[in-house]
């Protein structure tokens, strides 16, 4: 937005013109719209169900009876509960965080996964790193990035980044 003066004018006054430049940016993809293929399409839905519940309705109760009853239906795929952990870890605004029901869903979905999924390996590092578990989230994460072989740049490079910044942590304690 830019305020063109006019030269006669005191600092107590209007402008004479006002210009707003509007920048749109539109999409065709509803939010709520699951654009993963690997995801399935109840699983984003109950996952947006229980985030909604938690951070936006602010009833942690409702909220993890719900998730615990997802988590037991999707008890046997790593990804999906790995998703759930990740989402109940990182997600912004949420006043209440469960660590024990991301610990249930992300131990699970590395014992699923064999310890050897990138992902799955670095939520584990990321919660211990939240309850100040240094050892235990170095740990996690060097398994993670040994992992990391054949993953997209926009998975890979976060994980590098956790690492070297619970490194740098363990530099300082």
């Amino acid at each position: 937005m830019g305020l063109e003066q006019p030269p006669d004018a005191t600092p107590d006054s209007f402008p004479a013109v006002v210009r707003i430049d509007v920048f749109l940016l539109c999409s065709t993809v509803s939010p709520e719209k699951n654009i993963d293929p690997s995801v399935k399409h109840e699983h984003f839905f109950k996952q947006l169900q229980f985030l909604t519940l938690l951070r936006d309705f602010n009833d942690p109760d409702q909220a993890y009876k719900f998730g615990r009853a997802f988590m037991k239906e999707i008890w046997d795929d790593g990804p999906a509960l790995n998703r759930l952990a990740w989402a109940a870890l990182t997600e912004e605004g949420l006043e209440k965080r469960a660590l024990r029901f991301v610990e249930k869903a992300a131990g699970r979905a590395n014992e699923l996964t064999e310890s050897r999924d990138a992902e799955c390996l670095n939520t584990l590092a990321r919660l211990h790193y939240e309850r100040d578990d240094l050892p235990a989230a170095l740990k996690w994460a060097r398994q993670a990035v040994e992992h990391l072989a054949g993953l997209p740049p926009y998975v890979a490079e976060p994980i590098q980044e956790a690492l070297k910044r619970y490194e740098a942590r363990s530099e300082k304690d």
